[in-house]
């Protein structure tokens, strides 16, 4: 055999030929090569598929219009229910709070109402119903939605006039960022005190009106402003942006003040050891503490606060007495009445010599029954101020109504 023919094998430890591994260290590193080429490919088909079947059960639970988040009114909510195969869900969908003249329902029967493709697109079948219109028939229309990037995409084909502006673009949909947040009447309260510059107390109280509250989002909270158990104000905080926005009066006023029509139409003369001098546009004269008015009041005169000071009620004719109503403080607004002092504590004298020292910052309605007192025969009352709580503006303490009965 010539030098050129012959075939010299050299074996490593093991004694497998280094031809052998060699052939296979080649071909593996084809493979390789191979996998390399098709990855940009598959990526690619990855990317525009948006998302895999496997995955579109991520896009479970409930879905909030981005545009609407902040809004205080407006609500558009989506839920996707998967099956398990993930591919498949049942659709709901809540925009009572679109249209604000009317209130709209979605009747969505076919269940699973949609099956995704690869690309995660879908359409569903749905009937839209007026329900302030008992007469209109429903609308039929075709649903799409696009999971995406972790976002829901939705399209209305049909809808009702006054869905049209909304509807005319498609939606997008994404998770509730407030969905875990807690939102307390405390908070509310703070925004409030901070708003106003006053506090609970002093005849001053925050109160929750629980009809105003119901269709409110969780962050939006409406409060009531109490003086003496007369409403004086009412705010819609916004606790997102910490704003307190008055409400219109019309819309809230009450009073638990009792006017007694006989006390006012009664025979009086009403008499007072000082009186603050009218401006003019207010008249501060003690006629204002009889008239039915709580926007009007009588004001002390003196220097300081006015402890000391009091009003007296003459009547020609004994009457009999069992409660009193006594409004203490300018009630004409919450400005007025932190403005100006308030009587904390007063005593009430009668004719008979009984005398009572009453907590106004506890309410404006007193009954002698809690004093030990069934009913009181008398010719006239007396109010002194005993303690007061100082106006933040004025040096000056008002009463703004007065009743008996």
């Amino acid at each position: 055999m010539s030098k050129t023919n012959r075939v010299k094998f050299n074996r490593d430890r093991g004694g497998t030929p280094k031809v052998k591994l060699q052939s296979i260290a080649k071909y593996m590193l084809v493979l390789i090569l191979i996998s390399l080429s098709l990855m940009p490919s598959l990526q690619k088909e990855a990317n525009a598929a948006g998302t895999s079947a496997a995955s579109f059960a991520s896009y479970e639970g409930k879905w909030v219009d981005q545009a609407l988040v902040e809004d205080e009114n407006t609500d558009n909510d989506l839920i996707l229910s998967f099956d398990k195969t993930g591919t498949r869900a049942n659709v709901e969908l809540d925009m009572s709070q679109i249209d604000p003249h009317n209130y709209y329902a979605f009747n969505i029967a076919k269940r699973p109402a949609v099956t995704f493709n690869t690309k995660g697109e879908g359409t569903f079948s749905y009937e839209m119903i007026d329900l302030e219109d008992e007469d209109s028939k429903p609308l039929k229309g075709t649903g799409t939605i696009l999971l995406k990037n972790n976002q829901v995409k939705l399209t209305l084909s049909n809808v009702f006039a006054g869905m049209k502006p909304y509807f005319k673009t498609t939606r997008t949909m994404i998770r509730d960022p407030y969905a875990y947040r807690s939102y307390t009447i405390v908070a509310a309260e703070t925004i409030l005190s901070d708003y106003c510059k006053c506090s609970p107390g002093n005849g001053i109280k925050f109160s929750y009106p629980g009809s105003d509250n119901d269709d409110n989002k969780p962050w939006v909270k409406h409060l009531a402003i109490y003086v003496n158990g007369s409403m004086m104000e009412e705010y819609k905080i916004n606790l997102h942006k910490r704003t307190a926005t008055k409400l219109p009066e019309e819309s809230w006023y009450y009073t638990d003040y009792s006017f007694n029509d006989q006390f006012l139409k009664a025979d009086k003369n009403i008499t007072a050891s000082s009186t603050l001098p009218a401006t003019k546009t207010v008249d501060y004269s003690v006629k204002q503490l009889v008239d039915g008015n709580l926007k009007t009041c009588w004001c002390e005169g003196i220097k300081g606060d006015g402890v000391g000071q009091s009003i007296t009620v003459a009547f020609p004719n004994k009457m009999t007495v069992t409660s009193l109503s006594i409004a203490s403080g300018y009630t004409k607004s919450l400005s007025s009445f932190l403005d100006n002092g308030m009587v904390r504590k007063a005593s009430i004298a009668f004719s008979n010599g009984t005398s009572i020292t009453v907590d106004l910052t506890k309410g404006s309605n007193i009954k002698l029954a809690d004093y030990g007192l069934n009913s009181i025969s008398t010719s006239s009352i007396k109010l002194t101020i005993l303690e007061v709580r100082p106006g933040a503006k004025f040096h000056d303490t008002c009463i703004s109504e007065i009743s008996a009965s």
